[in-house]
């Protein structure tokens, strides 16, 4: 029984606390949520930060991600202009490589091709040219510069290329002559290519006068070549008493180091 109104003195006590408690929360409710927001304060304040630096960090990641994006089409568009910079000096300079071979009167005495140089092996002094075959490439074409100087001729025909043996290469022989204008008394014999981008004038008696500069120029005499186009000039001769011919070097007209565009014959048309 005194264990029953202890319990029930208890509980009535504990109500009567939580009324007060009530009582007190109501009459210093101002104090009381003042006194949260002061404890509170300074760690929503780290949180606001934190939020703010985070929101500021995805705004400059998402800055970084668009000027790079844009760093990337300006270079895209770069790289399109110098392409096009490129393809605009090559056409100016074919235009230029036409011109000088129009001013000559070149396509007056030929059918030309226009080509390019894709490959050089001056080891075995040859050059590829980017038309063959479907352009109407035979073997055996004269090659000439713009210039109208003698390159080769056509060695090898491919579908769209074509191999071309340079005039100082060890099998290339031409009918040529030493072009003497004073006198009209021209000299005749035959140019061999010697390898390394070298000629000689072979065949040439010791008894015959020639002087280095005396120009060379080719013949019809072999039918693949035109007449009359210029090769190169003497560069030293020599006499020797072992032999009946002179030892004549031709420096050629043009130095394939230098070239990249040429002109294939196909047909001559004032012979």
């Amino acid at each position: 029984m005194k264990k029953k109104k202890k319990n029930i003195f208890r509980n009535l006590i504990i109500v009567l606390v939580f009324i007060g408690i009530l009582f007190l929360l109501n009459l210093y409710q101002k104090e009381i949520k003042s006194f949260s927001y002061n404890l509170f304060l300074p760690i929503q304040k780290v949180f606001w930060k934190i939020g703010d630096s985070t929101s500021d960090f995805f705004n400059v990641f998402i800055k970084i991600k668009n000027a790079a994006e844009e760093i990337n089409k300006l270079k895209s568009e770069n790289k399109k202009l110098l392409y096009e910079i490129s393809d605009l000096k090559e056409v100016k300079k074919q235009n230029e490589f036409l011109r000088k071979a129009l001013n000559i009167g070149l396509n007056k005495d030929f059918d030309i091709l226009f080509a390019n140089i894709v490959a050089k092996d001056i080891n075995s002094d040859s050059i590829l040219i980017d038309k063959g075959e479907v352009d109407g490439v035979l073997k055996d074409m004269p090659v000439l510069t713009e210039e109208k100087i003698l390159v080769g001729k056509v060695e090898e025909v491919y579908k769209n290329s074509s191999k071309i043996m340079l005039i100082s290469n060890k099998k290339s022989e031409i009918d040529v002559k030493i072009q003497k204008e004073e006198n009209n008394n021209d000299i005749f014999g035959i140019l061999k290519g010697e390898g390394n981008f070298k000629i000689i004038l072979d065949l040439i008696p010791n008894e015959k006068e020639v002087f280095k500069d005396d120009k060379i120029i080719t013949t019809s005499l072999g039918g693949i070549f035109p007449p009359n186009i210029l090769i190169g000039k003497i560069k030293e001769v020599k006499k020797s008493d072992v032999s009946s011919f002179q030892y004549i070097e031709v420096d050629p007209y043009f130095d394939i180091k230098d070239i990249e565009s040429l002109f294939v014959v196909k047909n001559i048309l004032n012979h």
